[in-house]
């Protein structure tokens, strides 16, 4: 069995220091892995779940010693470089593309895209602004990852809508929730909205989600579109993101 790749989201604070999703053999992929800090360092404990009875019981487990050893040295090394690794690829793509070509990227799940994507694109790009949209497919053969990323490519600021149908995605909930606990340049360039949950919701579900002010869509469109430009204008003013492109 060998390590082919080692892919990991950062959390910032607190003992778990992040999410692992490892491929072996290039076509097996195991996601789950925690990275945990303990007295004695950074440690991978193996994906475990809470029984009926209360008690947790190992879903997986390497029977290798040796095996265990390396696996979590392959995770440790990949962590040492993932930092610079995010930070230098973001400055890299505004260096050598210029200014992103859209004002606003738009990610939601499909079953949002009606209700809330659609008429929020046409309500901004009403007062001028250069907006595009991005179906979510979370479990699907893109992931949510990578969806974010480009959207930041194309776009100075991403709105991601957060709804019920969203939030069930483990993999999506989990990307978000990392992205906000890190405090960088492409964080801040996301704006949540939320759309039929409240803060009530999102605590129960991941408390770092719910620290992330969003923009509730209870108070309809046209207010959930006035405040996303307001957001982009005080950061315009504040010259803080990346400039807008020329017409």
């Amino acid at each position: 069995m060998e390590i082919t790749e080692v892919q990991v989201r950062y959390f910032r604070g607190g003992p778990l220091r992040g999410m692992v999703t490892l491929t072996l053999d290039g076509c097996f992929v195991v996601r789950g892995l925690k990275l945990v800090e303990t007295r004695l360092g950074l440690r991978v404990p193996m994906p475990s779940r809470r029984g009926v009875n209360g008690m947790w019981k190992l879903e997986s487990l390497l029977t290798s010693a040796g095996q265990a050893r390396d696996l979590e040295a392959r995770i440790l090394e990949a962590c040492e470089r993932g930092l610079e690794h995010r930070s230098e690829t973001y400055r890299e793509s505004l260096a050598d593309g210029g200014p992103p070509p859209y004002d606003l990227s738009v990610l939601c799940v499909r079953e949002d895209a009606g209700a809330v994507a659609r008429p929020l694109m046409d309500a901004i790009a009403g007062r001028g602004l250069r907006v595009y949209r991005e179906l979510c497919d979370p479990g699907g053969e893109v992931d949510f990852r990578s969806m974010l990323d480009s959207a930041l490519r194309r776009a100075r600021f991403g709105v991601v809508v957060l709804s019920t149908r969203f939030l069930s995605h483990d993999e999506a909930r989990w990307e978000l929730a990392a992205r906000f606990s890190i405090d960088d340049p492409q964080t801040a360039r996301l704006l949540p909205v939320w759309h039929r949950v409240d803060i009530e919701d999102l605590s129960a579900i991941s408390p770092t989600l719910a620290a992330r002010p969003g923009f509730e869509t209870a108070g309809g469109i046209g207010a959930v579109s006035d405040a996303i430009i307001v957001a982009i204008l005080a950061a315009d003013h504040a010259n803080q993101f990346p400039p807008r492109a020329s017409s």
